[in-house]
C-alpha cells in the first residue's frame, strides 16, 4: 500500500477547492480508502474533505472529523469501482468546516499499485 500525503497548513475555516497541493498518479493504481487528522480539533458541526480524481469526489462517504475529534477512528473506505490511471490528478476540497475552526489538515490517500495484482 502505498501512502499519499496533503497537508494544508493554519486554520481550517472556509471551504474551498484544491486547498493542498496536487498529486499526479506514477502508475495506475486503486484506491483503498483514506483518512484525517487534524493539529488542532475544532468544535461545533464536522471537518469534511472531498478527494477528487480530476475534479470528481472518489468517495461516496466522505472523510469527516467530528466535533472535538482530532483524528479519524477508522479509515474511510472508497467505492469499489476507484482506480487512478497514470497521470490522473488528485486533489482536496474543504466541504464544511467546524464553528471553532480545526488547525492544520492532514489528509492521506490510501493507494495499491495495480501491477501487483498480475505477480
Amino acid at each position: 500500500v502505498v501512502r499519499v500525503p496533503f497537508a494544508v497548513a493554519g486554520t481550517i475555516g472556509a471551504t474551498a477547492t484544491d486547498v493542498s497541493r496536487a498529486w499526479y498518479a506514477e502508475e495506475p493504481y486503486r484506491v483503498i480508502g483514506a483518512d484525517i487528522q487534524v493539529g488542532t480539533a475544532g468544535t461545533t458541526n464536522s471537518t469534511t474533505v472531498d478527494i477528487n480524481k480530476g475534479g470528481t469526489t472518489m468517495f461516496a462517504t466522505k472523510p469527516t472529523l467530528a466535533s472535538t475529534v482530532a483524528a479519524s477512528t477508522t479509515p474511510f473506505t472508497a467505492d469499489n469501482s476507484v482506480s487512478l490511471a497514470l497521470n490522473d490528478k488528485v486533489t482536496i476540497d474543504v466541504d464544511a468546516v467546524q464553528t471553532t475552526a480545526a488547525i492544520d489538515l492532514y489528509v492521506t490517500l490510501y493507494i495499491f499499485p495495480t501491477r501487483y495484482l498480475y505477480l
